[in-house]
């Protein structure tokens, strides 16, 4: 029983204080990488548009979907991480990190 609240409730594993930071930084993560994304496919497309070439226009198409692909995989990642332990077992659990 005391190794369940043990997991449960990640003491021992990691601080409050760690548990704290992680989640200001992915926070922080949640407002950086759409703005990342939006000012990057931007200037991609303006020189595609610029140069009036339709292979940089493939070119930042592509790119575009793969900065989406991996932003929808970072906002995912705790949920993906919550399934994939609570197969392990329901008592584990992401300390509290979303």
């Amino acid at each position: 029983m005391e190794l369940v609240y043990f997991l449960a409730n990640c003491d021992g594993i990691i601080t409050t204080e760690l548990s704290e930071t992680i989640q200001m930084f992915f926070n922080i993560f949640k407002i950086i990488v759409p703005i990342l994304i939006l000012v990057l496919s931007a200037v991609d497309f303006i020189v595609a548009i610029a140069g009036s070439d339709d292979k940089k226009m493939k070119e930042a198409s592509g790119k575009l979907v793969k900065r989406l692909l991996l932003a929808a995989l970072f906002f995912l990642l705790p949920e993906i991480l919550n399934m994939m332990l609570g197969w392990i077992d329901g008592s584990y659990s992401t300390c509290g990190i979303a």
